[in-house]
């Protein structure tokens, strides 16, 4: 990501990022001026089951791909893989560069990536998953607990025989609406995911949405932003035209270029 420092001086941004995953774009923020307060929205834990995802671990061979949709994804999976780590013949794909660069710190190098945006749709146009191709194959998703059901469905639809497992669950933090009512007023919110949405909004509260009403949301997807709309945010959104964290720096630079 190209530098420009200076471009969000004194803004302050409220990064709601799980705590694992909020330093970068803190950091990122820092560089060009903002002032960050990180509040995460979401934090991660481990599954349910971790049972099932030992299990399935254990034998990743037997599938004929393995596919990643986050970074969390990722590093719980192998939090659980068998002692040694997981076997290195299964083939692996990831649904984008973050994901990617966390599977090659584990030792895998993934057979593919979609092209931007990295989505379920976007994984779904590669020529890898066709019809043609995956019909009758043995296929493991490694998501969160209450995850999207786009991608297995498509698959199975396409002839392949799916197992979904759930490496980690998403929840809110407790100590959230304590920590909202701690910070002063910001400029930006910046939200990655629907249910970070819905519980920002939630901690919030009636007392706290006008301090929030007043700032700009920055958002990753229009998922994101049509359930700020469904939560009853009318104030207009910037939406990242891509994921991860450098779409997001390019959507709140050029809104702040615009407000200047």
């Amino acid at each position: 990501m190209a530098e420009a420092p200076g471009t969000l001086d004194g803004l302050r941004v409220l990064v709601t990022r799980p705590s694992q995953r909020a330093a970068p774009l803190a950091a990122s923020l820092r560089r060009r001026g903002a002032l960050p307060l990180s509040v995460p929205a979401i934090e991660i834990a481990g599954p349910e089951d971790a049972e099932a995802v030992r299990e399935v671990m254990a034998r990743l061979h037997r599938f004929d791909l393995a596919i990643f949709v986050s970074p969390s994804a990722v590093e719980h999976a192998m939090v659980l893989a068998p002692r040694g780590g997981a076997p290195r013949s299964f083939r692996a794909a990831a649904i984008g560069p973050g994901t990617r660069v966390v599977l090659l710190r584990h030792g895998i190098e993934p057979a593919f990536v979609p092209d931007e945006p990295y989505d379920s749709e976007s994984l779904l146009c590669r020529s890898e998953l066709s019809t043609d191709r995956v019909e009758g194959m043995r296929i493991a998703i490694f998501k969160g607990q209450g995850g999207r059901e786009h991608l297995a469905g498509v698959l199975r639809r396409r002839g392949a025989q799916v197992r979904e497992v759930e490496t980690y669950r998403r929840r809110r933090p407790r100590d959230l609406p304590l920590n909202l009512r701690a910070i002063p007023d910001v400029d930006v919110v910046i939200l990655t995911s629907a249910e970070a949405a819905r519980n920002l909004l939630g901690a919030a509260g009636d007392a706290g949405r006008p301090r929030l009403a007043a700032a700009h949301f920055v958002v990753i997807s229009e998922r994101v932003a049509a359930t700020l709309r469904e939560l009853g945010v009318e104030a207009p959104l910037s939406v990242a035209s891509r994921a991860g964290d450098a779409g997001l720096i390019e959507a709140l630079e050029s809104w702040a270029a615009k407000r200047r």
